[in-house]
């Protein structure tokens, strides 16, 4: 059976950003910077503010 990744990631508050959108993760790793070539849709996102300023969570599953 095929595996299906879903994760959730922390992002700074981006109203671009829309249910249904198809993205890929770009991040660093030892001060390396890598993106990696699976796409996700966005199925779901929070929105919280805190003493640092606004955040939002994007809720992302993989695109097979």
């Amino acid at each position: 059976f095929p595996v299906t990744i879903m994760v959730g990631v922390k992002i700074f508050n981006n109203p671009t950003i829309q249910l249904g959108d198809i993205v890929s993760i770009k991040y660093t790793d030892n001060n390396i910077e890598k993106i990696e070539n699976t796409r996700y849709v966005v199925y779901y996102m929070e929105y919280s503010k805190d003493i640092g300023g606004p955040e939002m969570t994007v809720y992302l599953s993989e695109v097979m």
